[in-house]
C-alpha cells in the first residue's frame, strides 16, 4: 500500500492563525475605537496588501496595469460607499485603526499561504485549518467567558450552526478553491463586495434608503472586478510570425 502523503501542518498552523485566530481578536477589539464605516475602509486594504505580498511570494503572480488598477479602483469604490459616514463620525482611535489594519494584513498573508499549499483536498485542507484556528479560540472562551454559566438557547444554537456551515465551512471551502484557481489577488477583491452586499441587504431587508453615492460605488466596484478579470492581451500577428520563423522545422 502507498502511504498517505504527509500533511503540511506547519502551513495549516500559520494559515489558521492568520486567517481566523488573529483577525477574530483584532477586529472586535479595534471596532471598539473606530466606527463601522472606518473599519470597512480599513478592511478594504486587504487586496492592496495581497497584491504586494503575492508578487513577492507567489510564483505565478505578477504586476500588471489592469491588476493594480482593479485594486485601486475597488478601494475607491469602498471609500465612495462608506466615506460619507466615516467623515461624519467621530475621529477614529489610532490603536483601533492599527488593529484593524493588522487584521487586514493578516488576511492577506493567509491568502498567500493558502496559494502555497501543496495539492490536497480542499475539504481536508480547510478542515485541518479550522481545527488549528479553533483550538486557541476555544481555550480563550473557556478561560474568559466561562460558557458553562450561560443557559442553553435554541435560537443561539441554530444561529451558531448556520454560521458555522454557511459563513464558515462553505465560504472557506470556496475561498480555498478560488485562490488555487484564480490566485490570491483576484480572490482578495471579493472583500470589496462584502461591504457592498451588506449595504444592499440593509436596503432590501431593513428598508434603508438607497442613496446616490451607493449606486456610484456599485458601478465603481463592478469596474474594478471587470479590470481584474480582463484577459491578457494576445501577441500581435507580427510577433507570432517572428517567433514561428525562429522555431526549427520538425
Amino acid at each position: 500500500d502507498v502511504p498517505p502523503a504527509p500533511q503540511p501542518w506547519g502551513l495549516y498552523v500559520l494559515i489558521g492563525l492568520t486567517e481566523a485566530t488573529l483577525p477574530c481578536f483584532l477586529i472586535p477589539w479595534g471596532q471598539q475605537y473606530v466606527t463601522s464605516s472606518v473599519a470597512a475602509i480599513l478592511m478594504a486594504t486587504i487586496p492592496i496588501f495581497t497584491l504586494l505580498l503575492a508578487v513577492l511570494f507567489v510564483a505565478d503572480e505578477h504586476w500588471s496595469v489592469a491588476r493594480v488598477a482593479s485594486v485601486l479602483v475597488g478601494f475607491i469604490g469602498v471609500a465612495v460607499l462608506v466615506g460619507p459616514d466615516a467623515l461624519n463620525g467621530p475621529a477614529p482611535g489610532i490603536a483601533g485603526a492599527v488593529a484593524i489594519l493588522g487584521a487586514a494584513f493578516s488576511f492577506a498573508v493567509s491568502m498567500v499561504l493558502i496559494r502555497r499549499l501543496p495539492p490536497v483536498s480542499p475539504a481536508l485542507a480547510m478542515r485541518n485549518i479550522m481545527l488549528v484556528a479553533a483550538a486557541p479560540m476555544v481555550l480563550a472562551s473557556v478561560l474568559l467567558d466561562r460558557p458553562w454559566t450561560t443557559p442553553p438557547d435554541a435560537a443561539a444554537a441554530l444561529s451558531m450552526l448556520l454560521l458555522g456551515v454557511f459563513c464558515g465551512g462553505l465560504v472557506y471551502l470556496m475561498v480555498y478553491v478560488l485562490i488555487q484557481r484564480a490566485g490570491p489577488t483576484f480572490t482578495s477583491l471579493s472583500n470589496y463586495l462584502v461591504t457592498l452586499v451588506g449595504v444592499f441587504i440593509g436596503i432590501i431587508l431593513l428598508g434603508d434608503a438607497l442613496r446616490p453615492h451607493q449606486v456610484v460605488a456599485l458601478l465603481v466596484i463592478l469596474i474594478a472586478l471587470a479590470l481584474a478579470h480582463r484577459p491578457p492581451r494576445r501577441q500581435s500577428g507580427s510577433s507570432a510570425v517572428r517567433r514561428t520563423s525562429l522555431e526549427p522545422d520538425a
